[in-house]
């Protein structure tokens, strides 16, 4: 808005006229007002961290933006998914990445080191070029040469790779070597076993992006419920977040016998707590990236400047659910693990 001087920028969003590393603030603004314009279609939404999509405005020039990487700008179109994966990792003994992404992702999503590979691909500098499978055409010929004609084999593989990276056993069995370089993945010899493979994948994904609806089930629905201490109604003060979770947090686990018998409980405050909250789900990470704690954390009052809105209560509620609803694929992703390393193809 050219019509703002800067100090009425800085007075209505003051962190937009603060100076940081590379970034110049006034010159910054100066050379957008010359160059740019506010376009509808550039406000986007950033998968900022694991479960947690943020409002982002992305500007092709200037240093508004840290890193506008333009080349991946070009790969966001209608349909296509993005796979995170990283070549060596930061924690050792412990593997936990392949979330599949529909969005821009940041460049700390879980680790600097994370990359996003996508499922189709555009030329660069073609916006409206026609897409490919982003797979070699030898390694696309040879699985359709082993299947059949299939035409959807490039998406099977995308999700079958997802389903592999979120098994425990396979993370597990290949820990030593998917620690120091890009995970290998055994692919299904048979179509059957593909297509198996593919659609656990597909719900690992969808339970893994906050832009998918989630139906819970019944056995988790009794997961993570908002509750008062004294079992009254919220009211707008007490949906402040004021544990500090950039520690240790406030997590109670559960107490399983005697007459203080309880579920595990996650307090945002003295009076408001996510109840029954089994540890797994707690504890649960991406990248090393502990997914409810984090959340929380960027969400504490000091930071937020605000209490939470109940829908963002109610969406931690939904994480849990989530989360537990994911771990419970395990032995489904364990034994589908088994059948396709029992049956391997051999690529050239």
């Amino acid at each position: 808005n050219a019509r703002l001087n800067d100090d009425e920028v800085s007075e209505y969003a003051p962190v937009l006229l603060e100076d940081a590393s590379g970034y110049d603030a006034k010159a910054t603004r100066a050379e957008l007002l010359r160059m740019s314009r506010f376009q509808d279609d550039r406000l986007v939404r950033l998968a900022y961290r694991p479960l947690d999509d943020r409002w982002l405005y992305w500007e092709p020039t200037t240093k508004l933006l840290d890193r506008n990487r333009t080349e991946f700008v070009e790969q966001l179109f209608d349909g296509n998914l993005f796979l995170e994966v990283v070549r060596r990792q930061r924690r050792l003994n412990v593997f936990d990445h392949g979330v599949i992404l529909s969005r821009f992702m940041d460049l700390n999503f879980v680790d600097g080191g994370a990359r996003c590979f996508p499922l189709y691909e555009r030329q660069p500098g073609s916006m409206f070029s026609e897409q490919h499978p982003n797979f070699r055409d030898g390694v696309l010929a040879q699985l359709e040469e082993c299947y059949g004609t299939h035409e959807g084999v490039a998406e099977d593989l995308f999700f079958h790779i997802a389903a592999m990276l979120n098994t425990p056993l396979y993370r597990t069995e290949n820990g030593g070597s998917i620690e120091n370089n890009w995970p290998r993945i055994p692919i299904p010899a048979t179509r059957e076993l593909l297509e198996a493979s593919a659609a656990l994948g597909r719900t690992v994904g969808d339970l893994l992006r906050p832009d998918v609806a989630f139906a819970p089930s019944d056995e988790v629905r009794a997961l993570g419920v908002p509750t008062r201490s004294d079992g009254g109604q919220f009211s707008e003060d007490d949906l402040r977040v004021t544990v500090r979770y950039g520690g240790i947090g406030k997590y109670e686990p559960p107490i399983i016998e005697g007459q203080a018998a309880r579920p595990g409980r996650i307090w945002w405050n003295d009076v408001g707590c996510w109840n029954n909250v089994p540890p797994e789900v707690w504890a649960f990470t991406i990248g090393g990236y502990p997914v409810i704690k984090k959340w929380l954390d960027y969400r504490h009052i000091e930071k937020l400047k605000r209490p939470l809105h109940s829908e963002e209560v109610r969406y931690v509620g939904e994480m849990v659910q989530r989360i537990a609803t994911l771990l419970a694929l395990g032995p489904a992703l364990d034994a589908n693990y088994r059948a396709v390393k029992a049956n391997a193809l051999t690529l050239a």
